[in-house]
């Protein structure tokens, strides 16, 4: 669980301990350790992406449809954010190449 403070109120600390629930927070600036972090993502790029929503039902509907489209899509959606972890990987390469390039011109001149 994240670090939200309304996980540690009176009912919810009664709660786990009368089901024998243990929690296990993770750590502060850590999102990437909470696999729900993964789907929230998706959802949220599929319904809520440059949208203008004009009422909560809207929203709603938006983020129904998102989930229905990403649960039939599963395997899509996989091969999708694996290409955007490979995009992120080769841009980053590309920004320290190019960093390289620019310290070895300054390198020389001198």
């Amino acid at each position: 669980m994240d670090n939200l403070s309304a996980h540690e109120t009176e009912d919810i600390v009664k709660w786990a301990r009368k089901n024998s629930v243990s929690f296990a927070p993770i750590p502060t600036n850590a999102s990437w350790l909470n696999p729900v972090e993964c789907h929230i993502g998706d959802i949220q790029r599929l319904a809520l992406k440059d949208t203008d929503y004009r009422s909560w039902p809207e929203i709603s509907e938006a983020l129904q449809g998102a989930i229905r489209y990403k649960n039939a899509h599963r395997k899509e959606m996989l091969d999708n954010r694996e290409k955007r972890k490979r995009d992120r990987r080769t841009a980053r390469k590309r920004v320290i190449w190019k960093f390289r390039t620019q310290n070895s011109l300054i390198e020389t001149r001198h």
